[in-house]
């Protein structure tokens, strides 16, 4: 008998809810890799929100938590209920950081605007992923090679 008794991935996205994943997790690294290398900053990001660089870590920060460990508990077969409560929890606490302890940071509440919006944005990218861009995983239908189970009686 195998070892493995359960999958570790009850479901699988499909190929276009893994490629808009891959692109807005690319998109949101060069928006913080604009924080240092003014060349990756986008002149109509720049014209719409001037400020957007001061406050851009807390939008990738809150974005990539959310996004990043949503992403595989949805594959993992969490219900999208404990997901969201994950991106509360984010919500929450940042504007708890932003707002009441001032321990390595200055009260910003901006900062948890940015924040919020970061955890909001990846909320709703995995809602979408989880209604329409999910499958259950395919079944295995013969035991890996050299697995006990391949062995005849």
């Amino acid at each position: 008998m195998s070892v493995l008794t359960r999958r570790t991935y009850t479901r699988v996205p499909t190929p276009l809810a893994a490629v808009g994943y891959l692109l807005a997790f690319v998109a949101v690294c060069l928006l913080l890799a604009g924080r240092k290398v003014e060349g990756l900053r986008p002149e109509l990001l720049l014209a719409l929100a001037p400020t957007f660089y001061s406050h851009v870590y807390n939008f990738g920060l809150s974005y990539l938590c959310v996004a990043g460990i949503g992403y595989p508990w949805l594959m993992m077969g969490v219900p999208m209920r404990k997901v969201a409560l994950l991106g509360a929890a984010t919500i929450v606490l940042n504007l708890l950081y932003e707002g009441l302890l001032p321990i390595l940071n200055t009260r910003d509440m901006v900062d948890a605007v940015y924040g919020v919006v970061g955890a909001v944005l990846g909320l709703l990218l995995l809602c979408a992923i989880d209604r329409w861009w999910m499958r259950p995983a395919p079944v295995a239908t013969s035991a890996p090679a050299g697995s006990d189970d391949a062995s005849p009686g």
